[in-house]
């Protein structure tokens, strides 16, 4: 291949990967389905990415170790302290339940595809997989409630060894014939044994040089990254596929351990994983033949019809049998089984030394695993966000506000977002404020965000830290953009004069570089407050702008009960009819409305335009 065609192949890879994430962030919904889209369309139908040309053998050797490097990203968000409560259904989902959906599908492929036993048998056993490359994009996007993510999560990143390791079983007994049944079970306590010795192994190395400083900070990630290969490797030289295994155990070892931080491998993962994903299905879907496309029939639609509405219920309604998950629960974790790149690479693995065997059917082995995939990945993609509404168990992105600090400044203004709708809550370790709060109605938690272990949860709404102290809002803010969009973090701009200039601020500036602490506080000693002021048609934020010009200082949006946006330096908002403007304003424009029409609530402010201010 002409290095012009491999230079084009690599950029098609990373641009339309990218473009797909980038694409479904701004969407909210999951990538996997426009990843598959986007590499159809750079490969079968534009030609400009021919992976199988590209990489040739390589290609098989690059699949598998990406995957592995995946699984232990997965295993590094596996939390052992979330799944005690489920571990009996996550057990039974990957043993008892893996059984039923490798008998259902072995069974569908022999009396629908008219496969050979022995091809429908490993068919059977690669389709027990889900996976974390498709699971953990479609959990992030459609947020479902915390049991339900946690069952989920755990099931895709432990099936996966699992039935690649039942794939490698039968191949070897029942197609390649080299083995017999009681090989098989001494195959899989070997399999097993070589990748939980492997991975604990090497998550024990890696904790003993941190634990030693043996690895400089910047070198923790590309250490760990060696490790990574490193155990996957050596755990399938010991065992064929063990190494899928080995790098999940890893990670949850890693994840799992308090004696050394991790927090510099954990960043650098999730960006390594996102890379990983983003080509591993663009390769996949690239390397399609729209013949595989034209290919298929009603016997494929038939038979992936049995694997979503026949085997994952049956497989769930077992393996929930006397949980605690509740029936919508259930009935959610039976909808959302995508198949994902373990499936298609096992499925390539074995596919072309048993077409030069001869075995009958192997040739089908490839179509009918893409069309699983792209059939179970575009039903939960397209589906499984309306599907966990309509069951209740989709956790709305909250829209709420989120407030370092509990001085009176943070209070006032947390009184006048609640009282627009919004939920909001104040986070501090100032024992004396925090009770202040409490008292005054206000929903206030002790805890430092500079300790606190944040989850998906907590990483969503807005976050503002608003202390008189700007050293502490600036660490506050690079801790908080370490788990959290930097698009939703705020902080307040620093005094003038601070050691900390605005253009080092980690996180975005509200309202403008001169609205600091110090100017909201002596607003509201001046007799200012925050006060809202609903905008209609009659009354736009023109209007509001020529009344109250620069006496106020618009803070943030809200509408119907949620926060609708912040004013801030870097970005200017369009406010419109039927959201309410929150803003600071001056004693004498709270003066000079508040006698005006009487419509406010009782005990603060009100003008003609129905607004109420909140003061100290």
């Amino acid at each position: 291949m002409e290095h012009a065609d491999l230079f084009i192949g690599i950029a098609a890879i990373f641009v339309f990967g990218v473009g797909a994430q980038w694409i479904s962030a701004k969407l909210n919904t999951p990538s996997i389905l426009l990843l598959l889209i986007f590499g159809f369309i750079a490969g079968p139908v534009t030609g400009l990415l021919r992976p199988d040309e590209m990489f040739g053998d390589l290609l098989f050797v690059m699949v598998p170790l990406a995957v592995g490097i995946v699984l232990f990203e997965g295993g590094m968000t596996l939390s052992i302290k979330e799944v005690t409560g489920h571990h009996s259904v996550v057990r039974r989902l990957i043993t008892t339940g893996a059984l039923v959906t490798w008998a259902l599908a072995t069974g569908a492929a022999v009396l629908i595809l008219d496969l050979d036993l022995g091809v429908a048998v490993l068919l059977g056993a690669i389709l027990v997989v889900t996976g974390p490359t498709v699971v953990g994009p479609l959990l992030r996007a459609v947020r479902p409630t915390r049991k339900v993510r946690t069952v989920l999560n755990w099931e895709g990143i432990l099936i996966d060894p699992v039935g690649a390791m039942l794939a490698v079983i039968v191949y070897d007994i029942l197609i390649a014939g080299d083995g017999s049944l009681g090989g098989g079970f001494g195959a899989v306590l070997a399999t097993v044994s070589a990748g939980v010795v492997v991975g604990l192994v090497a998550a024990g190395l890696v904790v003993l040089l941190l634990k030693h400083y043996l690895i400089p900070d910047r070198l923790q990630a590309p250490v760990t990254l060696a490790f990574i290969v490193a155990a996957f490797v050596a755990s399938n030289l010991i065992r064929a596929e063990s190494g899928l295994l080995a790098a999940p155990l890893m990670g949850i070892a890693l994840a799992n351990q308090r004696i050394v931080a991790v927090d510099r491998i954990v960043a650098f993962k999730e960006t390594l994983r996102d890379l990983l994903i983003m080509g591993l299905f663009i390769v996949l879907a690239a390397r399609l033949h729209i013949d595989d496309i034209m290919s298929v029939g009603w016997r494929e639609v038939l038979f992936l019809a049995v694997l979503v509405f026949v085997a994952r219920p049956l497989t769930v309604l077992i393996s929930t049998h006397g949980s605690d998950l509740s029936k919508q629960e259930r009935m959610f974790v039976a909808w959302v089984a995508p198949r994902g790149i373990v499936a298609a690479a096992v499925t390539s693995v074995f596919a072309l030394p048993l077409v030069e065997l001869g075995i009958p059917g192997a040739d089908r082995l490839v179509p009918v695993m893409v069309f699983v995939i792209i059939g179970t990945v575009a039903l939960s993609s397209l589906t499984a966000q309306v599907v966990g509404r309509a069951l209740g168990v989709v956790e709305d992105d909250p829209g709420g506000l989120r407030i370092v600090g509990a001085n009176p400044v943070a209070r006032a203004l947390a009184k006048a977002v609640a009282a627009a709708g919004v939920d909001v809550q104040l986070v501090a370790g100032n024992h004396s404020e925090l009770m202040k709060a409490r008292i005054e109605g206000l929903n206030a938690v002790r805890t430092s965000v500079l300790d606190e272990d944040e989850d998906e949860d907590e990483s969503e709404g807005i976050l503002l830290i608003a202390t008189p102290n700007d050293e502490f809002n600036a660490l506050a803010a690079i801790r908080a953009v370490e788990s959290r969009d930097r698009a939703k973090v705020y902080q307040l701009a620093p005094t003038s004069g601070s050691a900390m200039g605005a253009s080092r601020l980690r996180a975005r500036m509200l309202v403008s570089p001169s609205f600091t602490f110090t100017v909201m506080s002596e607003t509201m000693l001046s007799g200012g407050g925050f006060k809202n002021t609903p905008l209609t048609s009659e009354f736009t934020f023109a209007d509001y702008r020529r009344m109250y010009g620069e006496h106020a200082t618009p803070i943030l949006l809200t509408e119907g009960g949620r926060l609708a946006g912040l004013f801030s330096a870097d970005s200017s908002l369009s406010p419109s009819a039927g959201q309410t403007v929150v803003s600071l304003m001056a004693s004498d424009a709270l003066q000079m409305t508040a006698g005006s029409a009487g419509r406010g609530a009782a005990g603060v402010g009100g003008d003609e335009d129905g607004g109420a201010a909140t003061r100290v």
